[in-house]
C-alpha cells in the first residue's frame, strides 16, 4: 500500500508547483522534469510521484490542444485565453473563424493584439508593453466572447494589481473589432480600486447584434463601481462611417435620439490605436 502523504507535505507541494507555474497557471508547463517532483516523498499516491495538481495541468494542456486543433469555432474561442504572461509562444493566438483563416494573437512584448487573415492583418495597442514601470495593469488576458467572419468581441481582464500603498487595480472592458473597417472600439468599461470590492465583470456579459452597417449594443445590468452599483441601460449603435481619417464606427447612444446621442451620452469608448508592423 501506497503511504498517504501528511496534509502539510500535501499544501507544501501544491504551493510549490503554484509558484512554479505563476499567474498563467492554467496554461504554463513545467520547464524540466526536475519541477514534476515534489521536495518531499511521497508527494501523493500517483503512479509518477508527481503533484496531482501537475497531473491535472498535463490534461488541461492535453484539452487545450485537441480545442485550438478543432474544427468547432465557438468551443475553440469560448475556452481559450491569451495570457500576457504565458512565455509558450503558440500559447498567444487563437483561431476565430477557421473558415475564414481569422486568427487573433497576442504580443505581450509590445502590448499589442493583431488579427490576421489572407486578405489583410491590422494590429491595434490594447496595453503598455512589458518593459513599463507605471501600468496599473500589468498583466491581463483576453478571452474572446462573440466571432463570425466580420467581427470579433474580445473581453480584456486587468486581475486586481496593488501598486503602491492601500491603492489597487481591477478592470474589466470590452471591445469590439471590425473587420471590414479594420478598426477597433471600447464599448463597455468598468475598473475598481477598493481591495474588498468583488471583480467589476459586466452581469450579464457585453454582446452585439450585427445591424447593415454596423453593430448594435443593448446592455441592461448593475454597473460597478466602489460605491454601491449602478442599475444602468445601454443602447448603442455602431455604424461605419467615412471620417477625415479613413472609416470609422461611429457611435449614437439610441437612448439620447438620434442626433443629440452622436458620440455623445453613452458612447464613452475609446478608440483602440492602430500600430505599423514596426512597431509590433
Amino acid at each position: 500500500m501506497l503511504n498517504t502523504p501528511s496534509k502539510f507535505s500535501r499544501s507544501l507541494c501544491l504551493g510549490i508547483v503554484a509558484i512554479l507555474f505563476g499567474n498563467s497557471y492554467a496554461t504554463e508547463n513545467p520547464k524540466s522534469e526536475t519541477q514534476l517532483k515534489c521536495p518531499q516523498a511521497p508527494c501523493a499516491n500517483t503512479p509518477t510521484g508527481e503533484d496531482p495538481s501537475v497531473i491535472d495541468l498535463r490534461e488541461a494542456d492535453r484539452r487545450d490542444k485537441i480545442l485550438r486543433e478543432g474544427a468547432d469555432d465557438r468551443a475553440r474561442w469560448s475556452s481559450i485565453r491569451l495570457y500576457s504572461d504565458t512565455k509558450e509562444k503558440e500559447k498567444l493566438d487563437v483561431v476565430l473563424v477557421a473558415s475564414a483563416n481569422l486568427k487573433m494573437q497576442l504580443i505581450p512584448k509590445s502590448g499589442v493584439v493583431r488579427f490576421s487573415s489572407p486578405q489583410k492583418t491590422v494590429a491595434f495597442r490594447i496595453a503598455s508593453g512589458e518593459d513599463a514601470t507605471d501600468d496599473i495593469c500589468p498583466r491581463y488576458n483576453l478571452k474572446v466572447v462573440q466571432a463570425d467572419p466580420d467581427y470579433a468581441v474580445i473581453r480584456k481582464i486587468c486581475p486586481r494589481y496593488n501598486y503602491g500603498g492601500n491603492r489597487s487595480h481591477m478592470s474589466a472592458e470590452y471591445l469590439l473589432f471590425d473587420v471590414r473597417s479594420s478598426v477597433m472600439r471600447s464599448i463597455w468599461f468598468a475598473a475598481r480600486s477598493s481591495k474588498d470590492a468583488p471583480f467589476p465583470d459586466a452581469k450579464p456579459p457585453i454582446s452585439i447584434l450585427k445591424l447593415a452597417n454596423g453593430y448594435k449594443v443593448s446592455w441592461k445590468g448593475d454597473f460597478p463601481n466602489d460605491n454601491s452599483p449602478e442599475e444602468m441601460t445601454i443602447s448603442n449603435a455602431y455604424t461605419r462611417e467615412k471620417t477625415s481619417r479613413g472609416i470609422a464606427l461611429v457611435c449614437t447612444d439610441l437612448l439620447a435620439g438620434k442626433e443629440s446621442g452622436l458620440e455623445d451620452g453613452m458612447c464613452e469608448g475609446r478608440e483602440l490605436e492602430r500600430v505599423g508592423k514596426a512597431e509590433q
